[in-house]
């Protein structure tokens, strides 16, 4: 989200303290087309007054049915404002330590147990203080030396072995075991109370919750040769550096590479989160000069109809007149197979397992109800039906996909190709 205020924050920009937005990015209009609407800063606070970006960035949608103004921030060309923390939480009652936004109350439980309490450093902590963002960015592990600090303190001496992981049931082993995986792995850790408190600490080999964020050396595979850094060759279609621009009529604004928690399998390992020592980032920071190319490529690309500002909203916007029943409204939509990215072949399965698991599950629920089981093809072909392969050969991995809707350059015609980890397939 962009706004008169910006701070970094789940991969975009965040609006916080402001009352600076009309309206979203994303709308449709009244042709059913996605189109820019209007976003527009209000009269600047003294507050922003020394923040360095002059009001807006003003462009025409080329999205037909509507002609939409759209304004954006100008950054002028020093360094970023630092996040400024709130000083209380909205919509939240210190007495009951649950969100009071009507219709949310339904998924909060006021007797639960406080789940972080279980963390001695956090055992006093209450749940209005917890839920805070300032809380969860102040006591964010984003270090090795942080985070052996963190485990030594929640590890129990003694851990349960698992098959592969032999010489790993002390609490010293397993430290020593994670640490070498975090150098050798392509995304650093960066990692929230939140997460860390919802791990089972006295079952950490198992836990599913500490495999998809921190990594360990014993449980790393080799990664498939076929495999690329930028798998999905998003390079490939960036017309201006942070613009991915695939499909005909959409595109993906890559805002900003800075996420309050960074995942072991992150599709953007090649820019997401500080260089480590196997991968030297391309990062893209959000500056003035970035954006504007951007933005005059839309302008001049009529085409265009529907932009997504990669990371979304963040924020939850409750309408008064939602309901508890509002909730239940929302659809499964997406059941992706794992894109074939470096170091998280122990998290891949094989294709059959997403093929699978679609037969299985189709039928049983609503069909309204039934997500699509997807897969991003590697090279740039774009998301595709799992079960609608051209080709499949379970013992050698290898299906292949044709993307009639993706063209342009070399793409006329090209059939894609995914492979299954080298560890599934048959001996």
């Amino acid at each position: 989200m962009l706004s008169s205020q910006v701070q970094l924050w789940s991969g975009t920009f965040v609006k916080r303290h402001i009352a600076a937005l009309s309206s979203t990015v994303r709308i449709k209009s009244a042709a059913g087309h996605h189109v820019f609407t209007n976003i527009r800063t209000n009269s600047t606070t003294a507050s922003q007054k020394n923040l360095p970006f002059t009001p807006i960035r003003q462009f025409r949608s080329n999205a037909p049915g509507q002609a939409a103004v759209t304004t954006f921030p100008r950054f002028d060309e020093h360094s970023m404002p630092p996040p400024e923390e709130p000083t209380e939480l909205e919509g939240y009652d210190q007495s009951l330590g649950y969100s009071q936004v009507p219709g949310q109350q339904a998924y909060h439980d006021i007797n639960r147990p406080a789940y972080w309490q279980s963390v001695p450093r956090w055992k006093d902590v209450s749940h209005y203080e917890f839920c805070t963002q300032k809380f969860q960015v102040r006591f964010t592990i984003p270090t090795i030396e942080k985070l052996e600090q963190f485990l030594d303190e929640v590890l129990p001496p003694v851990i349960p072995e698992y098959p592969g992981f032999e010489g790993v049931g002390t609490r010293e082993a397993f430290i020593k075991d994670v640490k070498q995986g975090i150098e050798e792995a392509p995304m650093m850790i960066r990692l929230t109370p939140h997460v860390l408190s919802i791990i089972n600490w006295k079952d950490p080999i198992a836990d599913p919750i500490r495999r998809q964020f921190i990594p360990m050396k014993s449980s790393m595979l080799p990664d498939h040769p076929k495999l690329e850094l930028d798998s999905l060759h998003e390079h490939d279609d960036s017309p201006v550096d942070g613009l991915v621009h695939r499909y005909p009529t959409k595109a993906l604004f890559l805002a900003t590479t800075v996420c309050p928690l960074y995942c072991r399998f992150c599709t953007r390992s090649w820019s997401v989160g500080p260089d480590t020592k196997t991968v030297s980032k391309n990062s893209i920071k959000p500056s003035r000069g970035r954006w504007e190319q951007v933005f005059q490529y839309i302008e001049r690309t009529p085409k265009l109809a529907d932009i997504v500002i990669s990371g979304d909203l963040l924020e939850n916007d409750y309408s008064p007149f939602l309901t508890s029943g509002d909730f239940a409204l929302q659809r499964r939509y997406y059941v992706y197979q794992p894109d074939m990215v470096r170091g998280v072949e122990d998290l891949r399965p094989p294709m059959s397992t997403i093929i699978d698991l679609e037969r299985r599950i189709r039928g049983t629920i609503g069909g309204m109800m039934t997500p699509n089981f997807v897969v991003d093809l590697p090279a740039g072909g774009g998301k595709r039906l799992a079960c609608s392969f051209d080709t499949y050969d379970r013992k050698t991995g290898r299906s292949t996909f044709t993307a009639p809707s993706i063209t342009g350059g070399d793409k006329e015609n090209k059939v894609y190709e995914y492979w299954d980890p080298l560890h599934s397939l048959p001996e």
